[in-house]
């Protein structure tokens, strides 16, 4: 929700979402969505498939101005294929990932993206284990993260 609101403000409102359908990226996708209900721009969003699919649907008329892509290491796809298209990213394209990967300031421009807070997540992690090895039922959580601003996402022209 957080890095879908960060490209609405940057002025980008046709956001595709590049990702899997795993349980995380699901609730990525989720947030993806309610934000774009809460901007009034429905909930709808492109689904960018890797390869030439990808290619094609960030070259079209209607394509998108920004991805946001279901985790860093999916980002590289998503440039190659920016490039492939003619766009560039951070000006023609705002792409913003997930997990502040060693690669996010690796890529050019360097990748914006959610970083999680590692040592909370291993704490949280721990506590939650104890828990299960006591008995009690298993807790979904779900921890904040912190935008990482980089050039990626440049604001819309």
């Amino acid at each position: 929700y957080q890095a879908a609101q960060h490209l609405l403000a940057l002025g980008r409102r046709r956001i595709a979402w590049a990702g899997g359908d795993c349980p995380y990226q699901r609730e990525r996708r989720a947030g993806l969505r309610q934000a774009l209900r809460d901007a009034g721009l429905g909930g709808g969003h492109a689904q960018l498939r890797p390869g030439r699919a990808m290619e094609r649907a960030l070259a079209g008329a209607a394509a998108p101005d920004a991805v946001l892509a279901g985790g860093d290491d999916l980002a590289p796809a998503v440039y190659r294929a920016a490039a492939r298209a003619g766009r560039t990213v951070g000006r023609d394209l705002a792409v913003v990932g997930f997990d502040d990967l060693a690669l996010a300031s690796a890529l050019d421009p360097a990748l914006t993206t959610m970083r999680a807070e590692v040592e909370r997540v291993g704490a949280e992690a721990l506590r939650l284990l104890r828990r299960l090895l006591a008995g009690e039922p298993p807790q979904a959580v779900l921890l904040p993260r912190r935008l990482v601003r980089r050039g990626s996402a440049g604001p819309a022209r």
